[in-house]
């Protein structure tokens, strides 16, 4: 299973700044709710190091948090393997 992550930063905002950050992540939420595809929004609005990468390294059931992988591996595996 491969992921990828979209990260608003708020490290060194003031309030108006991380009420931005939030206010961007909720568009962000709703704008992947309506079927844009994640993978290319998370390459170009995503704070992560790893933006710029198609997606992580593959991970192995058992390598995540307990939360994470309780809901990605309780995904049917065509939503599990899709690479967009």
């Amino acid at each position: 299973m491969f992921l990828r992550e979209i990260f608003v930063s708020t490290e060194g905002k003031d309030a108006a700044g991380i009420a931005a950050a939030e206010k961007e992540g909720q568009d962000l939420v709703a704008r992947a709710r309506k079927g844009e595809k994640y993978g290319e929004m998370a390459q170009s609005n995503s704070d992560s190091p790893n933006a710029s990468r198609r997606r992580h390294a593959p991970f192995e059931k058992g390598q995540l948090l307990k939360e994470i992988e309780d809901v990605v591996w309780n995904q049917p595996r065509r939503l599990r393997d899709r690479s967009d």
